[in-house]
């Protein structure tokens, strides 16, 4: 038979390289004849694909089910935010991947494990003093998938076992079957967010128990495991001498009240083959860019394990050159705001969608028509898994008193509009925790976007406020904050009182001069502590600009939202922004772009945006309003609420279910009838509001009146504010610009700008 000499050659930094040498002894078996075999087809199948079963793919891949043509299809396949393109990367991980394809530098083959360069940018990202990384200590590997392929293939031998959660990915199931290897199945507690049932995890291991794989974050309960039960995790580990598999590729997408931690930072002994990816968090699993991390302190995996995973991924030759050549800029490069605003769309899809399985008959109405069985038990399963979720580890607590849902209230407006003092009315109710423009902190730190960019990143801010979750502002402070960093926060009155501050009682009218010297030496957390001391939480806001934005807010269960929409003649609000320019102008840069700020145009262009705006939020709420909407929207008018304070705060009391006290009565009146100007921007004084109110037509030049009118006629009209033709009707105070809501000539112009079709 023919003898095989492989000799292996290598000098200075190249790679080995085999030279084969065939040396035939002589003994040749002659073509078309093996002995005892009578030639015949006979292709089957291995026994590896036999045992090779993806019951996700299975499902979506032969899923065949005739749509009603009458209904959209919805989607309850795979987890791949690519598909309806409402979550795309960021620009800046598309650019980088383009700039290597151009390069033409990385269209060759790269070493199995990846290059050595691309490697060195993973360890550097994930580097930290409790787990440090090198570049030895990195695979690449083609998605998260093969490195927990890889890293099952390295550890277990066919006959072993290895211990996957229940509920889990089945992908941990598929593989391993594949490969000989037994699962054993030890339990989540549904009744305690999912964390392991650590006493049945330590019953299952045996003398053949290979690794014990950890899903942190999990998929598919969502759950994030704490630091301490992952402490505790890993002293079964120790104890049974188990090293572990940790699917990471969730890591770091946790919405702001948890905290993910790597499980390789907590272990001093245990060794652990982190996996993780660009799928997920990058939102491209369509190229297929995953990593193994070796964390191996006490060298218990030794040279063994690092070279079998060398060997193994040299059957393919690891991932994408094209992705690995835009590795380093991917990981270093990507702004921190697209994560932000990643996460912050999920959540709230997440509320509003379960506010769509909670809603009577809506899952199990006929009208689905979905025919096949397997799809309706998918559809059920969905839905309990929402509840479960949310709503089993809580089922404990149902004995207690029901705790009355507070009211939520949104002051929409924008700038220079009275929207603060119309705050005030709200921050001094002793019912009421208040704050003054939260999102001020979303716009500061991610300037550069536009306002409709941030919308979901100021939703989202708005939505964790609401819920007495301050932690949200982590993602815009410093983690050295303290209350006096809160923007505006002596405006508050609740900031201003106990629990916050000692100095005042909770029924006081306290101003924020007083407030501002005494009770800024406070901890952050005060804020929290007080939010949930309140039955009434109310934020004024002027960084919304479209109604339909807030609809999942409207639509989750967890709030009980009113908006007040304010509005003010758009000739008061230019007068009073020229006033402001300079504190506006970061703020009209992210209106209209910094280049349609400048120039004689520029100011109203910037109101343009904010009349059309005020348009299209009066026509979601009250022309053909969803039915979430019914009792929940309020349109106010500053003018109105100047000529009779009184009546009007009294109104916004009623709408937002709060008692209107005689001490607010008489607070509300001094303040409005006082002898001041209201000269200086943002305060809050007393004033004669009435008379402040119509100063811009005493003061603004008609030039100036004719530009604004023409920008925001449409918002004029609707709203219900007279133009002047001229500066002798501009300055002839007799002359009401101001039609009533309720007259015959005010009700005729919002029927024609109601129907009229030349919207902006």
């Amino acid at each position: 038979m023919d003898s095989y000499l492989i000799q292996v050659n290598g000098h200075g930094d190249h790679a080995p390289v085999l030279d084969v040498h065939l040396k035939n002894t002589g003994n040749t078996i002659s073509p078309g004849k093996v002995k005892g075999r009578k030639p015949r087809w006979a292709v089957r199948a291995s026994e590896m694909s036999k045992k090779t079963f993806n019951p996700i793919r299975a499902i979506v891949d032969s899923m065949k089910v005739e749509p009603n043509p009458k209904k959209a299809m919805i989607s309850l396949s795979l987890g791949d935010p690519t598909v309806f393109g409402n979550l795309p990367t960021n620009d800046e991980v598309t650019r980088a991947v383009k700039e290597v394809l151009d390069s033409g530098q990385y269209n060759g083959y790269a070493p199995s494990v990846g290059y050595h360069s691309c490697r060195e940018a993973v360890a550097a990202y994930y580097n930290c003093p409790e787990a440090p990384l090198k570049a030895q200590d990195v695979i690449l590997t083609s998605g998260c998938s093969q490195a927990i392929e890889l890293a099952l293939a390295v550890l277990a031998n066919p006959g072993q076992n290895i211990l996957v959660p229940r509920p889990g990915f089945s992908l941990y199931k598929t593989l391993a079957l594949s490969l000989g290897i037994e699962v054993k199945l030890y339990n989540l507690l549904p009744e305690k967010a999912w964390e392991i049932d650590l006493e049945h995890l330590e019953s299952l291991v045996d003398e053949k128990t290979a690794c014990l794989i950890v899903n942190n974050p999990s998929n598919p309960c969502g759950s994030v495991f704490s630091k301490s039960h992952l402490q505790e995790i890993l002293a079964v580990a120790s104890r049974q001498c188990v090293p572990i598999l940790a699917d990471e590729i969730y890591g770091d997408m946790v919405f702001a009240d948890c905290k993910y931690e790597p499980i390789a930072t907590l272990s001093t002994n245990v060794p652990v083959l982190s996996c993780g990816g660009l799928a997920k968090r990058w939102l491209v699993p369509g190229w297929r860019m995953g990593w193994i991390l070796i964390h191996d302190r006490r060298d218990i995996f030794g040279n063994e394990i690092r070279d079998g995973l060398l060997r193994l991924s040299q059957r393919i030759l690891g991932p994408c050159t094209i992705v690995q050549g835009a590795l380093e800029r991917i990981l270093h490069r990507t702004p921190p705001e697209f994560y932000h605003n990643t996460l912050s769309i999920l959540k709230l899809s997440l509320a509003f969608s379960l506010s769509g399985l909670l809603e009577p008959c809506t899952l199990w109405s006929p009208a689905i028509m979905v025919k096949s069985r397997r799809v309706q038990v998918l559809l059920i399963l969905v839905a309990l898994s929402f509840l479960l979720i949310h709503f089993l580890p809580c089922s404990n607590d149902a004995h207690m008193e029901e705790k009355p849902s507070p009211v939520h209230i949104l002051i929409l407006s924008s700038w220079r509009s009275g929207s603060s003092f119309t705050g005030q009315i709200f921050s001094q109710h002793p019912s009421v925790f208040y704050l003054m423009e939260p999102a001020w902190h979303v716009w500061v730190k991610m300037y550069q976007n536009s306002a409709k960019v941030l919308h979901m990143a100021v939703r989202d801010l708005v939505r964790s406020v609401f819920l007495c979750d301050m932690s949200v502002f982590d993602a815009y402070m410093s983690s050295q904050k303290k209350k006096s960093d809160l923007f505006q926060w002596e405006t508050s009155r609740a900031l201003c009182s106990p629990p916050a501050c000692d100095s005042f009682s909770r029924s006081d009218i306290i101003t924020a001069g007083n407030c501002k010297t005494i009770c800024g030496k406070y901890p952050f957390s005060k804020v929290e502590e007080a939010c949930k001391t309140y039955s009434h939480v109310a934020i004024k806001e002027v960084r919304f600009f479209d109604l339909k934005v807030l609809y999942p807010l409207l639509t989750d269960p967890s709030l009980n939202l009113k908006i007040i929409h304010l509005v003010r003649d758009p000739r008061a609000v230019f007068r009073s922004r020229e006033n402001t320019m300079a504190d506006l102008k970061r703020d009209s840069n992210i209106v209209v772009g910094s280049r349609k700020t400048k120039g004689e145009m520029g100011p109203y262009n910037t109101m343009q945006v904010i009349c059309k705006s005020h348009v299209e939020i009066y026509k979601a709420g009250s022309q053909a309003a969803p039915s979430f909407l019914k009792d929940r929207y309020l349109l106010v008018r500053y003018e109105d609420i100047v000529r009779d304070p009184l009546a009007r705060a009294a109104e916004m009391y009623r709408f937002a279910e709060l008692h209107f006290t005689p001490e607010l009565q008489k607070w509300v009146h001094n303040i409005t009838h006082g002898k001041g100007d209201g000269a200086q921007a943002f305060d809050i004084g007393s004033r004669d509001a009435l008379r402040v109110s119509q100063a811009w037509r005493n003061t603004l030049p008609f030039q100036k009146i004719e530009k604004v009118q023409n920008v925001c006629k449409d918002a004029m009209d609707l709203l219900g504010y007279r133009l002047v033709q001229s500066e002798e009707e501009q300055k002839n105070m007799s002359l009401d610009l101001l039609f009533a809501q309720n007259s015959s000539e005010y009700q005729i112009l919002k029927a024609e700008e109601l129907v009229s079709a030349s919207t902006f």
